[in-house]
């Protein structure tokens, strides 16, 4: 088999930079492999029907929407040609998608069969994938449209109802702070959006899929200088009049919003913790001891919201420092993704991350849907194109400063492509992940266009270095490394400011609790090793302690440990008791006192939640684990502790 890297890079390339094939290129070859597999599509009444993977070949909205996104991508971002023929499936396709979500909503098929979908899903219910990128799908029609690539004249009514009626359906599930759901003008409160409509929880990965259509809405109307798209006022005008008020105005006031409430939420733990959704931190080594996690990717859908929205230009607007500290989070965020993954990797442990497997939302009025689609497992991200993409885009629109080692990390997006072919999956072809990793290697080529082919071109043409351009690659080579030796030097002043920063919130913190100087040694020793790890040896080393004479008092001993661990969750709970509070039963603005009471009532119950959790987590017989849950629920001799 041909080295992996050949897709992408000139195989006659042996300089100090890659020389990436030109895009047109690489798109015709992606056509010419999607096109010739027959896992990928096939031909019905005069329209194409794309396989969601090889097993799973029944025609779908989902899988139509996919396809149909990455043919327009592939003609309009790669300048791919179609034929004639080719161009009036492609049509035929994209009307029969309007006529299907105008005939039974935005549903779940292919992964449900059509009587569930009409009994789940109509007027009134949706699923938030199957919108946004039935939406995306509809404005690249219009913009092919446009650049007179696809004659759309006739049915642009059709697709102006049909995208109208979608923000509508995004504003009015737009999610509030206080659960309530719909658009309200002058609000700044919306978090963000759940997986299903009139859905009350909040899903970082559909949050960031209507971001990324607002994304798609830029590049198709409102215009995007960093790529020389221009405003498109017409088309905008349209959908508005159709939608009988600023509909397009609405929906950039709610995801101006949430972009930047997502990014303020989670910004304390962007690149120093991995959380999930309620912001609960998850260590490595749960991580690596799970079946599936998806938290490594929750970073990413964090950093890309704020990126796609544009909340990077608000703060470059209003403050320098903000904005550096901004370029500077959110960089760390992906390294440290990218970084794990690799990590992972090679423990041979990277399946457990490399994949969003969605979870629905029990929070819904229609508790069928819930009950039904949580059986489903609707794979909705991929880890390699999406930490690709977000490094692309961090360089492009907010660093826009080259990084070389960016050679590094496309190299990732290579490693499941089918016998060196422009078609992705472990296990046969998959419509999802081939899409994801096509839009990543796009956005890499806007990057390497901008800042590295200058160099490459040079580099690589043995000619030119042989007559005239040593000095001048030598001048260029030198600028890029002083660029970017000021780029890290910039980071680290930043970093060390943070770092001293910490340092005094730490201490005030501890000056304010009073906590004595041993507990404080066992808290630093906790944080600067696994929490987790270090708090199950203290459980372990309790019970060793105790199960030869577990009697109803206590010894001496087993009392000073619950004392200190005690002291240790005040001294933790006490400074974040506001961002805390909603996981625990008390409501409304907290006391130090009311802390210390919640804690100590409910001490017994979270040391035995934890314990359970650890033996689930790692589905353990360890007779340790059984005896010390049978002491903290009472099973044994000497009762709870």
């Amino acid at each position: 088999m041909k080295d992996k890297r050949s897709l992408l890079v000139d195989e006659t390339q042996k300089a100090l930079f890659r020389m990436y094939k030109a895009y047109r290129v690489v798109g015709s070859e992606i056509k010419e492999d999607f096109f010739g597999l027959k896992d990928v599509m096939h031909i019905k009444d005069g329209r194409y029907v794309f396989h969601m993977s090889s097993q799973k070949t029944d025609e779908g909205l989902l899988s139509q929407a996919y396809g149909l996104f990455l043919m327009a991508s592939i003609t309009d971002r790669f300048d791919v040609r179609y034929s004639a023929e080719e161009l009036k499936y492609f049509k035929n396709s994209i009307m029969a998608l309007v006529d299907y979500a105008d005939r039974n909503g935005f549903d779940v098929s292919p992964f449900s069969t059509p009587e569930r979908n009409r009994e789940l899903f109509g007027k009134n219910d949706a699923f938030i994938e199957s919108l946004t990128w039935v939406l995306s799908c509809l404005l690249y029609a219009r913009r092919l449209h446009k650049a007179g690539k696809v004659d759309f004249e006739k049915e642009l009514p059709a697709l102006v109802k049909l995208i109208a009626r979608s923000f509508k359906l995004l504003l009015d599930n737009v999610i509030h702070k206080d659960g309530s759901l719909g658009y309200v003008k002058n609000s700044t409160d919306y978090l963000g959006w759940g997986s299903v409509t009139r859905c009350t929880q909040i899903s970082l990965y559909f949050t960031h899929s209507v971001c990324e259509s607002f994304g798609d809405l830029e590049d198709t109307a409102l215009g995007n200088a960093d790529l020389d798209i221009d405003r498109d006022e017409e088309f905008i005008g349209q959908i508005n009049t159709e939608a009988g008020e600023d509909i397009i105005g609405q929906f950039i006031t709610v995801c101006d919003c949430v972009g930047a409430n997502m990014y303020n939420q989670y910004k304390s733990l962007l690149g120093k913790n991995f959380f999930y959704t309620d912001g609960s931190v998850a260590s490595f080594s749960q991580i690596s001891c799970s079946i599936q996690s998806p938290v490594l990717l929750n970073h990413l859908y964090v950093v890309l919201s704020a990126i796609y929205t544009n909340y990077y230009k608000e703060l470059e607007k209003k403050s320098q420092d903000e904005y550096k500290d901004f370029m500077v989070t959110v960089k760390n965020a992906v390294d440290m993704v990218y970084e794990t993954y690799i990590d992972l990797k090679n423990a041979g442990k990277s399946s457990i991350v490399d994949r969003d497997i969605v979870m629905f939302s029990e929070k819904h009025p229609n508790k069928d849907i819930c009950k039904y689609l949580a059986a489903e497992r609707i794979n909705v991200s991929i880890l390699e194109a999406l930490t690709v993409k977000a490094k692309n885009m961090i360089v492009t629109y907010v660093s826009k400063y080259p990084e070389k080692e960016i050679d590094t990390v496309i190299d990732i997006i290579e490693d499941n492509h089918m016998n060196d072919k422009w078609i992705w999956s472990e296990m046969g072809f998959d419509l999802q992940q081939t899409e994801r990793c096509i839009s990543a290697i796009r956005e890499f080529y806007d990057y390497y266009d901008i800042y590295i082919r200058k160099y490459a071109e040079i580099d690589a043409d043995e000619k030119l270095v042989k007559k005239d351009h040593r000095n001048e690659i030598a001048k260029m080579q030198q600028a890029f490394e002083e660029e970017k030796k000021q780029h890290e030097k910039m980071i680290r002043e930043l970093k060390k400011e943070n770092a001293e920063r910490l340092v005094k919130e730490i201490q005030a913190a501890r000056d304010d609790n009073h906590v004595d100087s041993a507990v404080i040694k066992l808290i630093d020793k906790m944080l600067n090793e696994r929490i987790a790890v270090t708090m199950t040896d203290l459980f372990l080393k309790i019970f060793d302690d105790s199960k030869e004479s577990a009697f109803n008092t206590l010894t001496q001993e087993q009392s000073a440990f619950k004392d200190a661990f005690k002291k240790i969750l005040f001294s933790f709970m006490i400074p974040k008791a506001q961002t805390v509070k909603n996981g625990y039963s008390m409501k409304g603005e907290w006391s130090t006192d009311d802390i210390l009471r919640g804690i100590e009532n409910d001490f017994g119950e979270f040391l035995q939640n934890w314990m359970e959790y650890l033996t689930r987590e790692n589905n353990s017989d360890d007779v340790k684990y059984k005896g010390l849950i049978d002491m903290l629920t009472g099973n044994n001799k000497g009762g709870k502790i």
